[in-house]
């Protein structure tokens, strides 16, 4: 059985390290001359995950809410997405200690993580979905196919 609240407190922390991210992407934006073309690719990913994830804590505080919370693979993105979250402002606090600033990813890394966060966004926004179609479905939940 999933713990109560579980889900939902762990979409909070993602949410919370998302504005972490674009204020010091922002931050980085407005001190560095050049700043790398990553910082917007970073900045519009975490927005777009913050659209779905939106959505999970919207399903969350619905009737169906439980269902939501026991899915597994939901609670597996979105732990998947508040790692590479904390990923990325670990780095950027990094780049930020340095006497001036300093983007801390490769061009490689950049493309890595948003792979990521496109992977975690696309599979849950895929299961709620399914879920939903299961919630909508006019069928029986014991009927087989």
């Amino acid at each position: 059985m999933a713990e109560p609240f579980g889900l939902a407190v762990n979409v909070a922390t993602v949410v919370d390290l998302f504005i972490k991210v674009g204020v010091q992407c922002s931050e980085y934006c407005a001190g560095v001359k050049a700043a790398p073309r990553e910082v917007r690719s970073i900045l519009n990913e975490v927005d777009r995950l913050g659209v779905t994830l939106g959505e999970v804590k919207r399903l969350l505080n619905g009737p169906n809410g439980p269902k939501v919370e026991a899915s597994q693979n939901i609670r597996s993105c979105v732990e998947d997405c508040r790692l590479q979250l904390m990923l990325i402002v670990a780095k950027l606090h990094q780049g930020m200690e340095v006497r001036g600033l300093k983007w801390p990813f490769k061009k490689g890394e950049v493309a890595s993580i948003i792979a990521k966060m496109e992977r975690c966004r696309t599979s849950i926004s895929l299961d709620l979905q399914i879920h939903q179609a299961y919630v909508l479905s006019p069928w029986p939940s014991n009927t087989s196919c």
